[in-house]
């Protein structure tokens, strides 16, 4: 199944980048996003392929498992870079949603995110100034009050808690 899932791997790649080639200007496919993100998920879990205990002492299974997760991120990375005008909302949001949703999804979600290249063209261009500026000290910080803050009951929903 592992090979099965290389050559797959490999065939993205290149369907995207004929995509990409040929003049689109974006390219939507929500189930290969999901499969993606999902397959991010996996690959990176030490349920298998990290684990020897669990898939033998076959080095070239965690080879292929590894080159694998590789592809996996080669593929998002080519998605993104290929299409930069609708990147952000296409395939950038739903992976912050996706990484939000159970814990385990964070370092996988990183690790697509870190594999994206330079997002330089997803930012804004709004002007910005930033600066740090001396202050005032507190003269007793136990005394300062805090004050009410009202946060979303939960990550999906949004509403008031």
């Amino acid at each position: 199944h592992v090979q099965l899932l290389e050559i797959t791997l490999k065939t993205c790649y290149h369907l995207l980048q004929g995509l990409q080639q040929a003049g689109l200007l974006q390219y939507r496919h929500t189930e290969l996003l999901h499969a993606l993100l999902l397959l991010a998920d996996r690959l990176n879990s030490s349920l298998v392929g990290m684990n020897p205990a669990l898939t033998g002492s076959n080095p070239e299974f965690r080879l292929l498992w590894r080159h694998c997760l590789v592809l996996t991120c080669k593929v998002f990375r080519t998605w993104v870079q290929s299409f930069p005008l609708v990147s952000g909302g296409q395939l950038l949001q739903p992976l912050f949603r996706h990484m939000r949703v159970l814990p385990w999804h964070f370092v996988p979600g990183l690790l697509l995110l870190a594999t994206c290249g330079k997002l330089d063209s997803l930012l804004p261009s709004v002007p910005h100034a930033f600066e740090l500026v001396p202050g005032k000290g507190v003269e007793d910080e136990q005394t300062l009050q805090s004050q009410p803050l009202l946060m979303p009951v939960s990550t999906r929903g949004g509403g008031r808690g």
